[in-house]
């Protein structure tokens, strides 16, 4: 009972699974049912062709046997009665309701013939037209429905033809029961289709679930620094050397990519101190100004502004290197969202000169988490969707309350990112437009940076977009214990 249990476990969690069209396993389980469907197709045909087969070629040796033993009847009443009365008694002495005889004289006139034969001869005539032929001196036929072997010999006495010999046995009870065991095959080789096709659709899908492991370990792990090997105990040695290969190249683009976040790191700790310093001359030199003509108060003021943009640029490459390699701790404090969106909303407004509108209940919402990070958080959404939308066009900050998440929504009416980008758009360097107008500006680091930050805080962001409408930055955090 447990392993009948185990199989249809096995088979509920496969018909669970849902198979695409274009997949291998759909592709091994139409070619298997297919391939099956033939040959059980092929060889219920062919078993109903030999058994049917086998039934007539025993009625015909049957018959045959009847009809030797007639003649040697007829032999034996010869010497003592008259050829007719021989005859009919020879006939008699065979002769059953199944089995009918007759002999006809050259003439076409019935000689004699058993009792129960009812058929007329011109009709019987008309009837034998349609038989076939399947052995010498053998046909089968039909008659009113009576599946028949008929057996003609011609009856020679010292090379003279005294008339043809009939013989006819019914053999439709025979038949009829054939035609069962048929039907019953059929029904056994349709229920063991269905079980060999659902067997080998749970074996197809026992043998391409590493593959299934694979992509979900892809799914899962990839995208960490340092990816945990993927172990395939029970695969097939082909699977199980694409494992080691994969995991050989995933060890390798993981050591390549910290290779990447250290040298980013270095460099940016290494630029932002000069730079620092660099800035602080800038901002010193404008606030003594006075003996500088307007030309260089402008030039000084580009260049002060740039410099601070380079700064910002490289102190988001470190907060990435270090939220991504787990060495920037984040405290864990209960945060009112209610408070903190309205002061960011106060500080676009009044710095960036932008309108933005709040959505959000009066109850407060609380989450626990670093307040340095979600302000970082909230900062880099406000800032995507004042550079991809209309300056016209307001901000709208959406809190809700869903269950046990805080929500919080940045919704822009901007130019909105295509289906194709959405997927990569949190990752670090990746940007939508490709031109880099100075209009907009940035690397790419901020979105990824607010991905990071938000997982650090066990919340999760998503985005939903249509071209030419707008976008909508959903990031979810888990509501503080009360």
């Amino acid at each position: 009972m447990n392993f009948i249990d185990s199989w249809l476990t096995k088979l509920e969690i496969t018909s669970q699974v849902k198979i695409e069209s274009c997949s291998l396993q759909f592709r091994l389980i139409l070619g298997m049912v297919s391939v099956l469907l033939l040959g059980l197709s092929s060889l219920t045909i062919w078993t109903g062709w030999e058994m049917e087969k086998f039934l007539i070629v025993t009625h015909q040796q049957k018959v045959e046997a009847i009809a030797n033993r007639f003649l040697q009847d007829v032999e034996r009443y010869s010497g003592t009665l008259p050829m007719e009365t021989g005859l009919q008694q020879a006939i008699d002495r065979v002769s059953s309701p199944d089995l009918l005889m007759w002999v006809k004289c050259p003439d076409g006139k019935i000689m004699t013939q058993s009792k129960g034969l009812t058929i007329s001869p011109p009709d019987f005539q008309t009837v034998s037209v349609s038989i076939q032929q399947r052995r010498n001196n053998f046909q089968v036929h039909n008659i009113n429905g009576r599946q028949m072997v008929k057996y003609r010999s011609t009856w020679q006495i010292d090379s003279n033809t005294i008339g043809q010999f009939y013989v006819e046995q019914d053999m439709t009870n025979d038949h009829s029961r054939l035609m069962a065991v048929l039907q019953s095959l059929r029904m056994a080789i349709l229920l063991a289709f269905v079980a060999i096709a659902l067997a080998f659709s749970l074996l197809i899908w026992r043998s391409l679930l590493p593959l299934r492991q694979m992509s979900q370990w892809m799914r899962t792990h990839t995208a960490q620094p340092n990816p945990f090997p993927l172990n395939l105990h029970q695969a097939p040695s082909e699977v199980k050397q694409l494992a080691k290969e994969w995991n050989r190249l995933s060890t390798h683009l993981s050591l390549r990519q910290e290779q990447q976040r250290q040298f980013t790191n270095n460099i940016a700790h290494e630029l932002r101190t000069p730079l620092s310093l660099v800035y602080g001359y800038l901002q010193r030199t404008l606030r003594r100004s006075d003996n500088l003509t307007t030309l260089q108060q402008e030039a000084l003021s580009i260049a002060a502004s740039e410099t601070e943009g380079i700064i910002q640029l490289l102190q988001n490459l470190i907060n990435l290197a270090r939220v991504d390699s787990g060495s920037m701790p984040l405290r864990k404090e209960v945060l009112v969202l209610n408070d903190l969106m309205a002061d960011a909303a106060r500080m676009t407004e009044k710095f960036g000169h932008r309108t933005i509108e709040i959505e959000a209940s009066s109850k407060p919402v609380r989450v626990k988490g670093d307040r340095e990070a979600f302000m970082q958080v909230l900062t880099h959404l406000i800032d995507n969707a004042l550079k991809y939308s209309d300056a016209h066009k307001p901000i709208t900050l959406k809190l809700r309350q869903i269950d046990e998440w805080a929500v919080i929504q940045v919704c822009d009416k901007g130019c909105g990112i295509a289906r194709a980008e959405q997927p990569r758009i949190f990752e670090p360097f990746h940007r939508v437009d490709q031109s880099r107008t100075r209009s907009t500006g940035g690397v790419g680091l901020g979105l990824s940076i607010v991905k990071s930050l938000v997982k650090e805080m066990g919340g999760r962001v998503t985005l939903q977009s249509t071209p030419g409408i707008g976008s909508t930055f959903s990031v979810c955090l888990p509501l503080a214990n009360e």
